[in-house]
């Protein structure tokens, strides 16, 4: 089982003596590490906004573009419209 840990580039899986980097684990997936950032970024979201992007209610890419929308909004303390 692979553990990413949030902020952090070293992530490992539990039962490996040493850990792999975003790097190593990229590559083992066959994905870039931008990719797997992205994946990464993923675990931020509301539970609700996972378990969409999990049913296939939305992409993980409008997931990622509600989270930034999200954290534009509580650093600029916009309004939260109704």
């Amino acid at each position: 089982m692979v553990i990413a840990e949030k902020g952090n580039n070293r992530i490992g899986d539990g039962h490996n003596v040493g850990d792999k980097n975003q790097s190593d684990l990229a590559e083992e997936l066959k994905m870039s590490q931008k990719q797997l950032s992205r994946y990464k970024k993923l675990l931020d979201l509301v539970p609700e906004l996972q378990s969409a992007v999990e049913s296939g209610q939305i992409s993980a890419t409008n997931a990622g573009n509600m989270r930034f929308f999200l954290l534009v909004c509580h650093k600029n303390k916009l309004p939260k419209s109704h």
